[in-house]
């Protein structure tokens, strides 16, 4: 089915022009949903589901939705999906429930958020309430770090970025780091500041289960036809060591 910018494929559709209301789902969508909801498994990235159940998949403009039901009102524009997932700006998430409350507004219920890319994400970070405001941000209350299904910390809210394109501020999400001798490790993580057209900063660190940490800071400075390269200063300072056994070793950065 096609509507203005939108198309929706699934097994089942069902049109309610009563009520304006189009809903889609596979052909096995009630043994699906009770046992995934029973067994809390969270849906990531089963690529597969739409092309062999015939799960309904809506596409709308450059965003994809990928879920068991999709309910979608074609007067008002809003629409729901359960145990759906969706891309953005290099990111995945997944909610038991996507809510859609305006044209570039989403409420998920029991949602999680990576950039892990693969089908069970090595790490993620999980709310039972997030708001996603297209190209602007995503805030969640509380949230949760997950490294391999176990959690890590908690916060009482979270603010990620979710822009689509240039430059902006916001926070850099951390990788998961499995391989070196400084055991398992979230990498990378920090924030970055966008000041205007020629400067910006980054603060970054590292955090390991065995060799410690580093935390880096680096501004940059551009002026086209002034500059053939970026003016830039970087300070850094950690602490390593590869065995639980060994001392601390003080880590310094200046450029």
């Amino acid at each position: 089915v096609e509507f203005e910018n939108r198309e929706l494929d699934a097994y089942t559709i069902v049109m309610d022009f009563q009520h304006n209301l189009m809903t889609s789902y596979s052909y096995d969508v009630d043994s699906v949903v009770a046992a995934t909801l029973a067994l809390r498994r969270h849906i990531l990235r089963d690529t597969n589901r739409a092309k062999t159940r015939g799960a309904p998949k809506l596409t709308e403009g450059a965003t994809v939705y990928d879920g068991e039901v999709i309910v979608y009102n074609f007067k008002t524009k809003h629409g729901t999906v359960q145990l759906g997932t969706t891309e953005m700006d290099k990111g995945f998430y997944y909610g038991e429930k996507i809510k859609q409350v305006a044209p570039k507004t989403l409420f998920v219920e029991n949602g999680r958020y990576t950039t892990c890319d693969a089908e069970v994400p090595h790490y993620y970070f999980e709310s039972p309430e997030m708001k996603v405001v297209m190209g602007d941000q995503i805030f969640a209350e509380p949230v949760y770090l997950y490294v391999a299904d176990v959690p890590i910390f908690v916060l009482p809210f979270g603010v990620f970025p979710n822009h689509e394109s240039g430059r902006h501020s916001g926070i850099i999400m951390p990788s998961y780091n499995t391989q070196g001798n400084r055991g398992y490790g979230l990498i990378h993580g920090g924030y970055y500041w966008v000041f205007d057209d020629y400067a910006d900063a980054r603060a970054q660190g590292d955090v390991y289960t065995v060799g410690g940490y580093n935390v880096d800071f680096k501004a940059e400075w551009m002026k086209r036809y002034l500059l053939n390269s970026a003016a830039s200063i970087e300070y850094g300072f950690g602490q390593t060591r590869y065995s639980s056994a060994d001392n601390f070793l003080p880590d310094w950065l200046f450029t």
